[in-house]
């Protein structure tokens, strides 16, 4: 029985130390040495995301995290027209470029009194090679996001 109970206990130790904690979104938001790697990190609820040939669309109920969600590939560094939508109900989040060098660009930060509500054009400075897009954010509540890359 005593077995038993020390192994019942420490099983809910190690449940309390993983948990439903998402205070890492919150802490690595501005360490662009972990939102530039390759890897992503986050939790999410009731998410979709729908790549077209030439943008997408993502919707999220809860986020916190940081996740890719485009990479393309240039021939030649040049600058791309985007038009962006980007909403949220609650928390903090921001679309951010890195470029092929490793280069982070904040290019949309919101929170729930401030976005982008209309699709907007932005010229963004690409460089050849590998370019990424990631959404980064914190106590996210319903992000609403469409891309259209023209």
């Amino acid at each position: 029985m005593m077995k038993k109970l020390r192994m019942v206990t420490a099983l809910l130790l190690c449940m309390m130390l993983v948990g439903c904690n998402n205070e890492f979104a919150k802490t690595q938001y501005d360490a662009e040495n972990l939102i530039v790697k390759e890897e992503d990190r986050y939790t999410k609820n009731m998410s979709v995301l729908n790549h077209t040939g030439t943008g997408l669309t993502l919707t999220v109920g809860d986020f916190d995290g940081r996740e890719t969600i485009w990479t393309e590939n240039y021939s030649e560094a040049q600058v791309v027209e985007m038009d962006i939508r980007f909403t949220i109900r609650g928390g903090k989040a921001k679309l951010i470029h890195i470029d092929s060098e490793d280069q982070i660009h904040t290019m949309i930060e919101c929170t729930a009194e401030s976005g982008v509500s209309k699709m907007t054009t932005f010229s963004v400075p690409v460089t050849k090679g590998r370019n990424r897009w990631k959404v980064v954010g914190y106590e996210c509540k319903d992000i609403d996001l469409e891309i259209a890359i023209k």
